[in-house]
């Protein structure tokens, strides 16, 4: 039987001036001249959303990844 890899993430804490484990992390991604592109990773949904509604108001493909759900 297989046993399933639990990969941590890290975000970096500002406060804390060090990387701290974070259950989950949301990579903005657009479509650019046929190439998938990495806008930034986010520690938060909504400032995920905030930046791809920026990028789909100027008519640019793209979406949000939810890493480690």
């Amino acid at each position: 039987m297989a046993v399933k890899k639990n990969n941590k993430l890290y975000a970096f804490d500002e406060n804390a001036e060090i990387s701290k484990p974070i259950k989950q992390m949301f990579t903005l991604k657009v479509l650019s001249a046929n190439n998938i592109e990495d806008v930034a990773i986010y520690k938060t949904f909504e400032e995920a959303e905030y930046k791809l509604i920026e990028y789909l108001k100027k008519g640019t493909c793209g979406w949000i990844v939810s890493n480690n759900e």
